[in-house]
């Protein structure tokens, strides 16, 4: 019945104008149960998430705990974009589907976007602090100006020793394709060169910059 009542709800949703943002199928187009999609919009973005239920009884397990294989799926797109694989971390182009696999009780989540994500671009407001000073990093994405995407970058800060204190580590959302982080230096830094660096969270592409502590 289960065949039948997608065919059912299929005619309604058509004649009714509703359409999914995205379709999710088997390579052949054949329905794929137990997989649940959700999409979020982010600008003129979208977020999407598969996930594929496992089949087991979670507070009582007696059968069908082995997950099995992952499952071959087919997302097609409502028009060609750049695609993200946020797992991966891979950028998949401009296309207007994508070949997924599936695994189970593991999602998979995807970023669809009109534009390519650029490099982010980090200056500093000085290369040569003095103890006790503040160094400012502007971190920027060459969007366009009208651009409602939002994006988030992590900053690591490095020391001369090659550590990565906690205190240097910050996510940034920018808005409209811009964000700054706030360096404090301190009299006991270390001398040498240090250096900051942003990764922008969904292309996970990168920029960096340094100053010299003498």
């Amino acid at each position: 019945k289960a065949a039948a009542a997608r065919r059912l709800l299929g005619c309604l949703y058509q004649n009714g104008g509703a359409k999914a943002a995205v379709s999710i199928s088997a390579p052949n187009g054949d329905p794929l149960p137990l997989v649940e999609t959700r999409v979020w919009k982010n600008g003129d973005s979208l977020l999407v998430g598969l996930y594929r239920r496992m089949q087991c009884e979670w507070f009582a397990p007696k059968t069908g705990m082995s997950a099995g294989e992952p499952v071959a799926a087919k997302i097609r797109l409502p028009a060609a974009c750049h695609a993200y694989d946020l797992r991966t971390e891979k950028h998949l182009g401009r296309v207007a589907e994508i070949d997924a696999r599936l695994r189970w009780g593991r999602a998979s989540f995807y970023l669809l976007a009109a534009r390519e994500i650029p490099p982010p671009q980090i200056a500093l407001s000085s290369g040569d602090p003095a103890p006790g000073q503040t160094v400012t990093a502007t971190i920027r994405l060459d969007v366009p100006s009208d651009a409602t995407d939002r994006h988030a970058v992590w900053v690591e800060i490095t020391d001369p020793l090659g550590q990565r204190p906690l205190w240097g580590q910050h996510v940034v959302v920018l808005e409209r394709g811009v964000g700054q982080v706030q360096i404090p230096i301190a009299y006991n830094d270390r001398p040498g060169r240090w250096r900051v660096q942003a990764t922008e969270l969904f292309s996970r592409r990168c920029a960096e910059a340094s100053w010299n502590i003498h």
